[in-house]
């Protein structure tokens, strides 16, 4: 018959560090989902790998608030209704560790056309 060891010292139990995933895709999202705030400009879109909505932020400089009371204007002079994004998000199973959005919007700063 076998007795098993009492260990005379307790043992660490270190847990397993959550796995981290890494998702990079490109994305439409609508001007109209656009938000220019001082300095920045932010939009939310659902990423069906993670099954929610994400909140993206990209600063810049130059965007204004003022800009989302002419974001019609924009949408009709650089005849574009969406806008390409490549989103980057960095997540375990059970949260949202970090996310980053790279916006080809910076065309619409400098007001001309692609």
């Amino acid at each position: 018959m076998f007795t098993p060891e009492v260990a005379s010292k307790p043992v660490d139990v270190i847990p397993p560090h959550p796995i981290e995933y890494v998702l990079v895709k490109t994305m439409k999202v609508p001007f109209h989902n656009l938000y220019f705030l001082n300095a920045e400009v932010s939009f939310s879109i659902f990423v069906e790998e993670l099954g929610r909505e994400v909140k993206f932020a990209v600063p810049n400089p130059d965007i204004r608030a003022e800009f989302e009371a002419i974001k019609e204007y924009f949408i009709k002079v650089l005849k574009k209704k969406f806008i390409i994004t490549t989103i980057e998000i960095r997540h375990t199973e059970k949260e949202l560790l970090f996310s980053k959005s790279y916006i080809g919007i910076f065309v619409l700063i400098s007001f001309s056309r692609e």
